[in-house]
């Protein structure tokens, strides 16, 4: 079993103490503020434990957001707000989650389980839609970009101002938890939280409005027990809308969106969780504490690359896949990596999602390093199907290597004990890491197979997704 994290933990212990504050709502809010805000104190704690540092969006140019609001206010149809037609099953992504399939974007986490979905489902998306994007899969598709900025923008010609009530709840909950954070972080917190909680309101009139016109019976909601939009979930459930959500990355007992205490499973707070949470397989499930279904359904886009894989010349390439956590160590560990690495040997780095609008600041050095090429593909299906090896920390990459049969080398890290544990052999670490990685990689023979029998591939990633997807959903269509 793995271990919690010490973060994860605190939030944990605070719920099973269940102090009367966690149930406090807002004034107007449908769930516990508490549920609201959880999500941002995980994020900090998810820093101090893994040594780690979100790495934030970079801020919109001012033209851009002139731009944005302008398209808020102007008639487009692909806005939620001209959404009209009742479905049966409605998708409600973020948006992020694409890649490219020759000149079109499918997104990987929900396209699958629409085309299995009869009849057309209806795909809400909080970012705009890409004039790219495949909308094959669905009956309708629309944006609530222009929801949440007009939201915004009535908070502020209204100004309302939550914020006395904000920063005594979040004061209250820092103390409890032992006031872990430095002042910065704290206002950090407070600054999202505010602004969070004025254009809540105007959010949740115009999304209960779109659910009414909508009418779905099952809404498959991306990233739903994170708790930042709950207020939403409880819109749904109030309207007898049965709410899951996908798997979409790692999780296990340490993952703060997915472990909670006793006072999560009480009934004031089950209007903000999902009731159903679809994994990819049994073993992701171990060790949850989580206040909804766990249902196994697996993963089609997994199921389909392996396949597609198979068959491919032998491949040579070490791809390493960055953590975020420390990107002068990082450029040492590659540069010193090639340099004891057989030449013959490609070697891409793939930086994280969130890295790549400040790669050159980050990881420039290495792009004029002999022998080494970024891996920008939006794919990391396509990358890994080339790579016989594959190097990281603590990445949902790292347990999709093993269905391509790759072979895994960890590097040593705080988060060891709490996302891979042993599963890989012992992780690499101490001045001489790149040094015993290059030996290994220099005896590897070139991968010419797909699979590795040492994972139970149906106990971590279960077969026949669709299929299991297809009975779900109708389960819950003509319960």
């Amino acid at each position: 079993m793995l271990k919690v994290a010490p973060g994860t933990q605190s939030l944990i212990d605070l719920e099973d103490a269940d102090p009367d504050v966690l149930h406090e709502h807002l004034p107007g809010s449908p769930v516990p503020f508490w549920r609201q805000i959880r999500s941002s104190i995980s994020f900090v704690f998810d820093e101090l434990d893994h040594q780690v540092r979100h790495v934030p969006a970079p801020p919109p140019k001012r033209g851009e957001t002139v731009r944005e609001l302008t398209r808020a206010f102007m008639p487009v149809r692909s806005d939620s707000a001209f959404a009209r037609e009742a479905a049966d099953v409605v998708y409600f992504v973020d948006g992020g989650t694409v890649l490219r399939d020759g000149a079109r974007l499918r997104n990987w986490l929900v396209d699958d389980f629409a085309r299995a979905t009869q009849p057309e489902p209806i795909l809400l998306q909080w970012r705009r839609l890409s004039r790219n994007l495949d909308l094959g899969p669905y009956g309708s598709a629309y944006s609530l970009a222009s929801l949440s900025t007009r939201s915004a923008v009535y908070a502020r010609a209204l100004r309302r101002d939550p914020s006395a009530q904000v920063e005594r709840l979040v004061d209250e909950f820092l103390r409890l938890l032992g006031s872990p954070f430095d002042e910065s972080r704290v206002a950090e917190i407070k600054r999202a939280a505010v602004y969070h909680e004025r254009v809540r309101p105007f959010l949740d009139d115009g999304f209960s409005r779109l659910m009414d016109r909508l009418r779905p019976r099952v809404v498959v909601m991306q990233s739903a027990a994170y708790g930042a939009w709950c207020s939403l979930i409880a819109i749904m459930k109030s309207r007898g809308i049965t709410v899951a959500e996908p798997q979409h990355g790692w999780i296990g007992p340490t993952h703060a969106a997915y472990n909670f205490g006793r006072a999560a499973f009480s009934e004031h707070f089950r209007e903000s969780f999902p009731d159903e949470l679809l994994t990819f397989g049994p073993y992701w499930e171990e060790g949850l504490k989580f206040p909804g279904r766990l249902v196994t359904i697996g993963k089609p886009a997994i199921e389909s690359a392996v396949t597609k894989a198979r068959g491919r010349p032998p491949r040579r390439e070490v791809l390493i896949v960055s953590s975020t956590t420390d990107p002068e160590e990082m450029n040492a560990f590659v540069r010193d990596l090639r340099a004891r690495t057989d030449a013959s040997r490609p070697i891409r780095f793939r930086p994280h999602p969130s890295e790549r609008p400040v790669l050159e600041d980050r990881y420039g050095a290495l792009r004029s390093l002999p022998g080494v090429e970024f891996d920008l593909a939006l794919d990391v299906y396509e990358s890994l199907s080339r790579a016989a090896v594959v190097i990281g920390i603590a990445s949902t990459v790292l347990f999709e290597a093993k269905a391509f049969g790759c072979e895994v080398l960890v590097r040593e890290s705080p988060s060891n004990d709490y996302y891979v544990g042993g599963l890989f052999g012992e992780p690499y670490g101490g001045p001489d890491a790149a040094r015993a990685m290059a030996e290994r990689i220099n005896r590897l023979e070139d991968q010419t197979d797909v699979g590795d029998p040492g994972i139970e591939r149906d106990t971590m990633w279960a077969p026949d997704s669709l299929g299991r997807f297809r009975s779900w959903v109708a389960s819950r269509v003509n319960p």
